[in-house]
């Protein structure tokens, strides 16, 4: 019996029909199979918590922010504005902004990154700290809140990674500026262009 192919008279489709279909539901079912195997490992995975702080001078007005990104892919974001603080001291709010609301969800392992070096050194012991230093009290109350966690890791993270909570900093200082304040310079918008690749910096006016 000829091959249905033959039976069409398509010279092209050199294997049988039967054959190709066979081969689709096979790739169809490795598909499915990785698809499972990263839910399982999102799954698996505890939460990740990023976080930043934003200042628009040193000190002036700033704002800290931390979000929470869930294995399900859910967020939750936190902001918190600061009438004056410097950079660091932002960035030091916002990651205790983000363990405060990671205990109120309940999460009792955490991955933690963020683009504060002074942060994160600081936290971890690389970078010393004097006993006068304004940072000891934003420090140990960082060490307290990680303390409830059965277990966590600190990572830093350049800036171009740590978009989420950036972003989300620079919202809540806008909202909380003057209005003639909250306006985007082109000077920021080419930054944003350069840190993300944000095509909407070109517009037609430009």
């Amino acid at each position: 019996m000829k091959e249905f192919s033959e039976q069409l008279n398509i010279p092209w489709q050199k294997k049988p029909l039967q054959d190709v279909t066979r081969k689709r539901l096979h790739n169809s079912a490795k598909r499915k199979a990785r698809k499972e195997q990263l839910r399982i490992a999102r799954a698996l995975k505890p939460p990740l918590l990023t976080f930043d702080g934003s200042s628009l001078e040193r000190p002036g007005r700033s704002a800290s922010a931390s979000v929470i990104e869930m294995p399900n892919r859910t967020r939750h974001t936190v902001t918190k504005f600061i009438p004056s603080a410097t950079a660091s001291e932002a960035e030091y709010m916002g990651l205790i902004i983000g363990l405060e609301k990671a205990q109120e969800l309940g999460i009792s392992k955490l991955e933690i990154k963020g683009d504060s070096q002074t942060v994160i050194y600081q936290v971890l012991g690389k970078y010393q700290l004097n006993s006068d230093s304004k940072f000891l009290d934003y420090r140990d109350q960082v060490l307290n809140l990680l303390s409830f966690f059965d277990d966590y890791s600190l990572d830093w993270i350049p800036r171009r990674k740590n978009q989420l909570a950036d972003r989300a900093a620079r919202k809540c200082l806008k909202e909380n500026s003057p209005e003639e304040d909250k306006s985007q310079s082109y000077a920021e918008q080419y930054i944003d262009y350069l840190i993300y690749g944000n095509s909407d910096w070109f517009d037609d006016d430009w």
